[in-house]
């Protein structure tokens, strides 16, 4: 009994390390989390696997499945980020330091799962919040190499400026980078 059950955890040990290369050498954080959520499933031998993270601002919820239609994604993502886990399904919540982000839940396929499928399950969890943590922070570096960039340019142009509305239009067009709006003005 020992044995076999050392040879199981081998083996998921081994399918862990492998997704997490597989992931690492992803660029989009988007296929990193499906990848996560397939992976999830393939380990405990679940029947189907789902995603479900909160609206953030600026974007609607976002639900990455397997297994599952369209149509039962919506209905247990609904349910999952409502606080309520359906039946034969097992969740955990997908938090870092940083934020709640969302639930990872598998369904049961008619069986128990043990304590090994749960920690499997906390594990990618805790995997895909690294994954969305990662993704703000690019977020976060891109915006403020833009934003850096905006204003050096707007520095640079400043000095050879000949006239108030040629500085105006430089700086109106600087303030549309630096603070991502629709729109800048500025009246003389």
């Amino acid at each position: 009994y020992l044995e076999m059950r050392t040879q199981v955890l081998e083996a998921r040990l081994e399918q862990l390390q492998g997704m997490v290369t597989d992931l690492a050498s992803n660029e989009r954080y988007e296929d990193v989390l499906q990848g996560i959520v397939a992976s999830s499933m393939r380990s405990v031998g679940a029947s189907g696997a789902l995603l479900a993270l909160e609206p953030r601002e600026g974007s609607p919820r976002k639900i990455y499945s397997e297994g599952l239609t369209e149509a039962e994604a919506e209905v247990m993502a609904a349910d999952l980020l409502a606080g309520s886990v359906p039946g034969k399904a097992t969740a955990v919540e997908v938090v870092s330091a940083r934020r709640r982000y969302g639930v990872l839940a598998i369904g049961e396929q008619g069986g128990l799962f043990n304590s090994q499928s749960q920690n499997a399950l906390m594990t990618y969890g805790r995997l895909a919040a690294a994954t969305l943590d990662a993704a703000d922070a690019m977020d976060q570096a891109r915006h403020q190499a833009n934003t850096a960039q905006a204003l050096l340019d707007l520095s640079t142009s400043l000095s050879e400026i000949v006239s108030p509305s040629e500085m105006a239009a430089k700086v109106a067009r600087a303030v549309h980078v630096v603070i991502e709006c629709d729109c800048a003005a500025v009246f003389l």
